[in-house]
C-alpha cells in the first residue's frame, strides 16, 4: 500500500511541476520575468503559491526549467520542420540547412520565445547559465549539421565547430531586440560565411 501512495503523490507532482512550467512559459513570454508574479504563475497552474517553492525553490529555479523547456522545443521544432518540408537527400542539403536556420530566425523573432531566450535568459540565469542551456545545444546542432553537408561535400571542409559558432553568433545578433535585422539580411551574411552560392 506504501508504494501505491508514493506512486500517486510522485505522479501527482510531475503534474503540478509540468502545470507550474506550462503556466510560468506563458506568462514569462507574455510580460517577461519580472514582471511575472508567483501568484499569478500558481493561479495559471491551478494551485498554491506554495507549490513553487516545494517544486522549485523559488522563481529563478521555475524559469530556468522554463528556460530549457524552450529551448529544446525551438529546436525539436527545427528538427521535425524541416525534416518534413524539404526531403532527405545530398542534392537537398543546402535546402535544409537554409530552410532550418530561417526556422530558427523566425521561432526568435517570436516575442514570447525571444523575451524568455534572449532576454531574460542571461539576465537571470547569468550569461553562463544561459550559454550552456541554449547557445551550446544550437552551435552542436548547426555543427552537427554543417559535418554533414562536409562529408557529402555540399560545402567545402573547414573547421566546423568555429563556423557553426559564428552562425550562430550571427543570428543572435539578427534576432536581438536592439538590432532590427531581417530574415533576407540573415540569410545573406550566412551565405558569404559558408561559400553558399544563389
Amino acid at each position: 500500500m506504501k508504494r501505491d501512495t508514493g506512486s500517486l503523490k510522485a505522479l501527482q507532482s510531475r503534474k503540478t511541476k509540468a502545470a507550474l512550467v506550462k503556466s510560468a512559459s506563458r506568462l514569462f513570454g507574455l510580460v517577461g520575468f519580472q514582471k511575472a508574479g508567483l501568484s499569478d504563475i500558481a493561479q495559471g497552474a491551478d494551485v498554491s503559491t506554495g507549490a513553487i517553492y516545494h517544486n522549485f525553490g523559488g522563481k529563478e529555479e521555475l524559469f530556468r526549467c522554463v528556460h530549457l523547456e524552450v529551448a529544446e522545443a525551438l529546436f525539436e521544432t527545427v528538427r521535425q520542420e524541416s525534416a518534413q518540408q524539404v526531403p532527405d537527400s545530398e542534392r537537398q542539403g543546402i535546402e535544409r540547412a537554409q530552410f532550418a536556420l530561417r526556422l530558427v530566425f523566425a521561432e526568435l523573432q517570436r516575442d514570447s520565445v525571444r523575451r524568455i531566450l534572449l532576454e531574460d535568459g542571461p539576465a537571470v540565469l547569468g550569461a553562463t547559465v544561459s550559454r550552456e542551456q541554449f547557445d551550446e545545444r544550437g552551435i552542436e546542432q548547426l555543427e552537427a549539421g554543417l559535418l554533414v553537408l562536409m562529408t557529402a561535400e555540399v560545402i567545402a571542409k573547414q573547421p566546423a565547430r568555429l563556423l557553426a559558432s559564428m552562425v550562430f553568433g550571427a543570428l543572435m545578433e539578427a534576432t536581438h531586440p536592439a538590432v532590427s535585422g531581417s530574415a533576407k539580411e540573415f540569410e545573406v551574411i550566412v551565405r558569404a560565411m559558408m561559400g553558399w552560392s544563389d
